[in-house]
């Protein structure tokens, strides 16, 4: 489902200069060279200066680094996501780590387990990136972790509260019921098929 691509990478660097446009297309070199002196990957990206081309591509690479590292092959890295910490710092989240995903005030948060994140993209992209297999909605604000429920609480007619991991709690809308029924009992018809 998520796999890692090889890119060639270019991009267009429009300069303008009196009046007129010309249009430069830089593409970016590849060099690997192989050091048995160097324990680690080492890369270092040279450019004439540090633009907005140089970052993306800085966080890329910081991204593809980190989900081979978390996966230890390359093959089989896991599917991470960019997101800011309470400073403001850009940090790579695994999927897998989140409990919930929600929005408030156009702000979208993750709760994971070692705390609150934040994402500038929004809850429906969001929700195009991770696995629908893990992942369900639950209202128009909120995304959960199916893998992290600790209990379903069908008990008040027409309203389902959900405990989650972390003493993490939070309620269904009346429309994502019968979804998330559905997902519950396709979810034991698979623990039954794989008991047999």
């Amino acid at each position: 489902m998520f796999k890692n691509r090889f890119l060639l990478i270019t991009y267009q660097t429009v300069i303008r200069r009196n009046k007129k446009t010309t249009e430069k297309m830089k593409e970016i070199k590849v060099r690997v060279e192989c050091d048995p002196s160097i324990e680690n990957i080492e890369v270092v990206i040279r450019a004439a200066e540090r633009d907005m081309s140089v970052q993306q591509l800085s966080e890329l690479i910081a991204s593809v680094s980190s989900s081979i590292s978390a996966a230890g092959e390359f093959g089989k890295s896991l599917h991470t996501m960019q997101v800011y910490d309470d400073e403001g710092n850009l940090k790579n989240l695994n999927t897998e780590e989140i409990i919930s995903v929600s929005v408030n005030q156009k702000v979208v948060s993750f709760v994971t387990g070692k705390g609150v994140l934040t994402s500038r993209q929004s809850l429906q992209s969001l929700e195009a990136e991770l696995d629908p297999d893990l992942f369900v909605r639950i209202s128009r604000y909120e995304i959960i972790n199916i893998s992290k429920v600790v209990r379903y609480d069908f008990t008040l007619p027409g309203t389902l509260r959900i405990e989650m991991d972390n003493s993490y709690e939070t309620w269904a809308s009346r429309r994502s019921i019968p979804l998330i029924r559905q997902r519950l009992d396709r979810k034991e018809g698979q623990k039954r098929k794989e008991k047999f």
